[in-house]
């Protein structure tokens, strides 16, 4: 046997230190040998001692700069360890020495797709199709890249021509079928996805598009047993609302309901199901209920029985339940209200209540509790499996009767939850949570918590109120990291949603917090504009027209996105009249001082009323102005359509309220 053939036995048998001694004996007698080099290297390379292997191959290059082999195993290394440019450097010289060598070109292939460099990639794939045009792969690769760059046609004919030399591979036929679907070749793309489920009837994501495009024909029939087929597959929730959508529209209401249903089992904060879920219960005329719905996250009791089935005893309050010990602060009490002033006393649906009761505000503590918290629904489950009602929102039966949910994080000591429904929203979280904190912080029972439970810790208003509220950030537990948490003792402070509007005590809390003494009594009054330029959702479409029109009258524009949460509350206490678009914004009414005017301008299609309730626990001056849907359709969502504002109208109201 030669030696190069028992350096090359060596290391494929993995025994590389006798190859390695075996080369570096031939190189002590022949020091020039480049043969002797490449396989040191690749031995090298093999045992893992990558700098070695590369020195090695630098040596080589230096004996002989021209030999493409050399860079070609250079090139290896560098890939190998991630070294991208580096790696492309060596096979661009390697091809530029040997510019019919497939290996490199291939190599250098896959290093443009790991680096989504799509045109590198198209012109490698070519040049291989060249070289080399039977190999179904190379086309393959060029249709995915073609694909990358929209450059639909031509993916096409690459995917054609994969197809043709291997008709049996189904990748090909699905991707040739979503280049059909961009061009809305729709007879074309439903005969290619047939094919591939022809090919592989296991995937799921074959019949996923094969729905789409038959429903995209008005196949709708069609649609509804591939959907079907594709659930048994993979039981995921959108399949599920793709199926119920189908179903609502085939008017098969309590079969779409059912499908729905199945889809908050899997994902319980999808909110679009329950706007469906709200569509189905308006086209049986249970409005109420559809309200309920869409808008407090609550499916009617009538589907809880026939869809959850659960027990009565699953339910309990921590009034009745034995073993929750309930620490009541403040008393049931009730507020007053105030019609609005509008123009022409055109007030709004939903804005005529005229008395509310405010329910005791209470802390429970439990041992042996768990928790679910979404951006929907909040549940507080004792240990024998019963939900609290009076502590939990959303759909708790949800939460209960799921097999979904993922293993509970056990936390140790006392756990106080704070998350809140809706709790990415900065008017939940600073009238919601916040005042959960303060009441902690009242009965001087904080310090003695180990872990606060709260929606995020992420944006700058959430740090920045934590932080002045004193919680430490290793207390911090953030429910959409951990949603599902046992604890040995759980500390959940009342509902605020039940506080609706705020109460007084939360009002002078979140005074107190991020005003202090400063701004409450200043001198200097400003009129302030709350601008929504820089929102994606529900936007005043003629606000640049508004906002010329106030600055006429020395208001100023403010963009809170901008500010802290005390930059907020300083400017808002400065304020003696504040107009501004629904919208989070105005939850630093909060700061204002008793008086101050407010004009607030209402989506047509979101007539929330949330602020004019604060108003009147904040004893504000509250106007409201109801604006003008716009004719296209901005969200599939009402509450988030566009909209614009009448400014003779908004000028009017203005006077009414001697602004100007």
């Amino acid at each position: 046997m030669q030696w190069h053939e028992a350096a090359t036995h060596y290391i494929n048998q993995g025994d590389f230190q006798k190859a390695i001694s075996l080369c570096q004996q031939v190189l002590k007698r022949q020091p020039h040998f480049i043969q002797a080099y490449l396989i040191l290297g690749k031995a090298l390379q093999q045992q893992g001692s990558f700098q070695a292997a590369i020195e090695c191959y630098i040596q080589a290059i230096i004996l002989q700069p021209d030999h493409s082999k050399i860079y070609l195993e250079l090139g290896n290394i560098y890939q190998q360890q991630q070294q991208w440019q580096d790696a492309i450097s060596s096979y661009q010289i390697a091809i530029r020495l040997q510019p019919d060598c497939i290996n490199t070109y291939r190599n250098l292939g896959h290093i443009f797709i790991k680096l989504e460099d799509w045109d590198a990639v198209i012109d490698v794939y070519r040049k291989l199709i060249q070289l080399s045009p039977q190999v179904n792969w190379y086309y393959n690769h060029l249709g995915k890249a073609l694909m990358k760059l929209k450059q639909w046609k031509d993916a096409i004919y690459a995917y054609q021509t994969a197809i043709e030399l291997n008709p049996h591979f189904c990748w090909s036929y699905y991707n040739l079928g979503q280049c059909f679907i961009q061009l809305n070749q729709w007879k074309e793309a439903e005969k290619v996805l047939k094919k591939v489920i022809e090919i592989d009837s296991s995937h799921h994501l074959f019949y996923q598009s094969l729905a789409y495009v038959l429903e995209s024909q008005k196949k709708d029939s069609e649609a509804i047993e591939v959907y079907q087929a594709a659930i048994q597959l993979n039981p995921c929730s959108t399949y599920y609302i793709n199926l119920g959508k189908l179903l609502i529209q085939q008017q098969q209401l309590d079969q779409a309901t059912e499908v729905l249903i199945n889809a908050l089992l899997l994902q319980p904060n999808s909110y679009p199901v329950f706007v469906l879920l709200g569509d189905i219960l308006k086209q049986q005329g249970f409005r109420f209920e559809s309200l309920q719905c869409q808008c407090l996250i609550k499916i009617p009791s009538f589907w809880i029985q026939r869809y959850f089935n659960i027990p009565n005893h699953a339910i309990t309050d921590t009034d009745s339940h034995l073993n929750i010990q309930r620490d009541v602060i403040y008393l049931e009490s009730k507020i007053q209200f105030k019609p609005p002033k509008t123009l022409e006393n055109n007030i709004p649906a939903g804005f005529n209540t005229k008395l509310v009761n405010l329910k005791p505000v209470f802390i429970a503590t439990l041992q042996s509790g768990r928790i679910w918290s979404d951006s929907l629904t909040n549940t507080v489950i004792t240990a024998n499996h019963q939900i609290i009602s009076d502590l939990s929102d959303g759909c708790p039966e949800l939460i209960l009767t799921s097999k979904h949910l993922p293993t509970p994080l056990y936390v140790e000591g006392t756990v106080a939850f704070l998350s809140v429904q809706f709790g990415y929203v900065y008017y939940h979280w600073m009238l919601d949570l916040i005042p959960k904190i303060t009441l902690l912080q009242q009965k001087r029972i904080d310090k003695k918590i180990d872990y606060f439970i709260v929606n995020r810790h992420l944006t700058a208003y959430e740090k920045e109120t934590l932080k002045i509220l004193d919680i430490p950030c290793n207390q911090i537990i953030e429910s959409i990291k951990f949603p599902h948490i046992k604890a040995s003792r759980l500390m959940v402070p009342s509902r605020m949603q039940d506080s609706t509007p705020p109460q007084q005590w939360a009002v002078k809390s979140l005074k107190q917090y991020f005003l202090g003494e400063c701004s409450q009594n200043t001198s200097e009054k400003s009129l302030i504009y709350i601008s929504r330029t820089k929102v994606k959702k529900r936007k005043m479409l003629n606000e640049e027209v508004i906002i010329d029109f106030l600055r006429q009258y020395q208001f100023e524009i403010v963009y809170f996105e901008s500010m802290s949460v005390t930059q907020q509350a300083n400017c808002m206490a400065a304020a003696k009249v504040v107009i501004a678009p629904h919208g989070s914004g105005l939850t630093n009414l909060v700061f204002c001082q008793p008086d101050t005017k407010v004009i607030e301008i209402l989506s047509p299609n979101w007539l929330n009323s949330c602020y004019w309730m604060l108003s009147q626990t904040c004893q504000l001056d509250y106007f409201c102005l109801v604006a003008e849907a716009s004719t296209e359709s901005s969200s599939e969502f009402t509450q988030y359509q566009d909209y614009y504002v009448n400014i003779q109208k908004l000028k009017k109201l203005m006077q009414l309220a001697q602004v100007i």
